[in-house]
Formats: structure tokens, C-alpha cells, sequence
């Protein structure tokens, strides 16, 4: 399932070739999608599910997701999923 993630993100955005070390590329991917059709909108569903798979699988996860909490400027609950905040940058 990551390699399909990978292959997906790279054909979409290029943000598979784009390193894990930071999530600035995932702050511009969802800066890019605001307006959207429907086919964009579901565009946007399935990247924010591959760039989910491509985290879960990093061993930077725990680092990522904390940026990615920061950016979202919103606090995380304990029923918060990993999930939810990267969709939430998506769409």
C-alpha cells in the first residue's frame, strides 16, 4: 500500500519525490486546493489518503504530525486521528 501511496503522490503532485524531513511541501499542497470541483475535491480526498500512508510509514510520523498540529493551529485531542489533520490540509 505505500509504494501505490508513493506512486499516486508522485503522479499527482510530485510531493513523493519531495522529502519527509518537513512539511512545508504538504502546507503548499493545501494552500493549492481551496476552490475545487467535485473531481477536484475527490483529487484532494485521495492525496490526503496517500500522503496519510506515506507518513504513517516514515519514522519521522511522531515529528511530522506534531508540524503538521502547529500549521493547523488548532489543539489535538487524545480522539484526534492523524488522519483528520492531514485531510483538514487537503480539503
Amino acid at each position: 500500500m505505500a509504494a501505490d501511496a508513493e506512486r499516486f503522490l508522485h503522479q499527482a503532485k510530485g510531493a513523493g519525490s519531495q522529502p519527509l524531513g518537513s512539511t512545508g511541501w504538504l502546507q503548499r499542497a493545501g494552500l493549492s486546493i481551496r476552490k475545487a470541483s467535485d473531481a477536484q475535491h475527490l483529487e484532494a480526498i485521495a492525496l490526503a489518503y496517500a500522503t496519510y500512508v506515506r507518513i504513517s510509514a516514515s519514522p519521522l510520523r511522531a515529528a511530522l504530525m506534531a508540524e503538521l498540529e502547529t500549521l493547523s493551529g488548532r489543539k489535538r485531542s487524545r480522539t484526534t486521528h492523524d488522519l483528520h489533520l492531514i485531510v483538514e490540509r487537503f480539503v
